[in-house]
């Protein structure tokens, strides 16, 4: 006989999730410039959104026309990410 995962308390396993609200209105614009200052630093940066560094820094990805690269900031913790392109 196995578990029956309906029979537990749903707050035993969703306790310690919460999610950061995102608060895109005091996020100044990235630009490019600041990607490449923040692809140099030495230290750990924190997420504008969330003020975490766990998982927190500047990305780069291929487009699929696999020449161009798409330069973005991104947090893993709480989902905030913002394109390198100054808006």
């Amino acid at each position: 006989m196995g578990i029956i995962w309906d029979d537990w308390p749903r707050d035993l396993f969703f306790t310690s999730v919460k999610r950061t609200p995102l608060r895109l209105a005091e996020i100044p614009p990235y630009t490019p410039d600041d990607w490449a200052a923040d692809r140099l630093t030495a230290v750990a940066l924190t997420c504008p959104n969330c003020g975490r560094s766990d998982d927190y820094g500047p990305r780069e990805a291929t487009l699929d026309d696999a020449h161009t690269l798409r330069r973005y900031r991104g947090c893993k913790v709480c989902g905030f990410w913002q394109e390198a392109d100054g808006r």
